[in-house]
């Protein structure tokens, strides 16, 4: 581990700030950061399209509940993809499925049982959009016990709920705006890919479809949804470190142990 060589600087930042360092990011390493979202959304895609090809009633609520549970898990290769380029410069596939693996049980308990619990009782739904903010992180990055993944979040989530509140809110803002021109940005490209060469027939978009159940199921909104999915969870890497930074002192941590290492 490289800490006095890190991806990215160690300090504290401010919401805006750590939405324009995520820009920065994926415009930095945007084959990187492409592939490692791929590797975790095509599979739930293939399932989502396998699964919902059965269902011969209204597909918009079964839908919604898949993403529900998928959210966390098709970005599980782009966490570990940022984990490893923060402090290594480098990324091993082999080493992430290891941590997948070894992490996976945890995955299950939190991000589907427990979000499942959550979700069915509604009203806790607090807990999964305020406590279990940077779950993910907690358990894929820090390689966390199930005892210990709790509390960990009790550390970072606790005085830290006003952060958290604002950036959910910064989250949604992102998401309806990204969705939407990334959905207009593909159906353009489907245009030009059936020889809709004029300029008013790539622009037209009735934004009456977005209600429908045929829309929501396309490829251009899938894409539209994970894509914004995917850079939301850049924006929650980098509010997860400025979480430790701020709550633990992690920047001054990581001065002395660098120091130490000089040493040795």
């Amino acid at each position: 581990m490289k800490l006095n060589q890190t991806l990215i600087a160690i300090r504290p930042r401010s919401v805006l700030e750590r939405l324009d360092l995520s820009f920065l990011l994926c415009g930095s390493y945007p084959v990187g950061i492409l592939c490692s979202l791929m590797a975790g959304v095509i599979p739930c895609l293939l399932f989502n399209w396998w699964f919902l090809t059965w269902l011969d009633d209204e597909i918009s609520t079964p839908l919604v509940v898949l993403l529900y549970f998928e959210i966390p898990f098709s970005t599980v290769f782009l966490s570990l993809y940022l984990g490893q380029m923060t402090f290594f410069r480098t990324f091993s596939i082999s080493e992430a499925f290891k941590t997948l693996l070894k992490q996976l049980p945890l995955l299950i308990i939190y991000q589907i049982i427990l979000r499942g619990i959550c979700g069915i009782t509604f009203l806790l739904l607090f807990v999964v959009a305020f406590g279990m903010y940077h779950m993910n992180e907690i358990i894929l990055l820090e390689r966390s016990s199930l005892k210990s993944s709790w509390m960990r979040r009790r550390v970072l989530h606790d005085d830290r709920m006003g952060d958290i509140i604002v950036s959910r809110l910064v989250e949604f803002v992102v998401l309806l705006l990204s969705f939407y021109w990334l959905t207009i940005l593909f159906f353009m490209v489907t245009g030009l890919w059936n020889d809709q060469t004029r300029v008013e027939d790539l622009f037209a978009f009735d934004n009456r479809l977005i209600l429908e159940t045929d829309f929501l199921f396309c490829w251009q909104t899938s894409f539209a949804f994970f894509i914004s999915v995917g850079f939301l969870r850049i924006y929650r890497f980098v509010t997860y470190l400025d979480s430790r930074i701020r709550n633990e002192g992690w920047d001054v941590e990581l001065k002395l142990r660098t120091i130490a290492q000089s040493y040795q």
